[in-house]
């Protein structure tokens, strides 16, 4: 079983509709190589820093309530 990861404060998450700007996927594989306790980074993901990706996964809502005002979720990558 893989540790339960979590996505360090300075990578941040936006959301887009243009397909043009995703030109990289990052992978779960990619994510288990970041040390985040000693905020140890691969130079992938050190490059990925700022710009869009896309992570293959599916979300898990935290909370109940209205699925386009989800603000607390966690992206798995397997279903559920």
């Amino acid at each position: 079983m893989q540790p339960f990861i979590t996505i360090p404060r300075n990578i941040v998450c936006r959301r887009t509709n243009s397909k043009n700007r995703i030109k990289q996927e990052v992978t779960w594989e990619d994510l288990s190589e970041l040390d985040y306790k000693k905020g140890i980074s691969t130079s992938f993901l050190k490059a990925m820093e700022g710009k869009y990706a896309r992570l293959p996964g599916f979300v898990i809502p935290l909370a109940d309530g209205d699925a386009y005002k989800l603000k607390e979720f966690l992206i798995v990558p397997e279903p559920m």
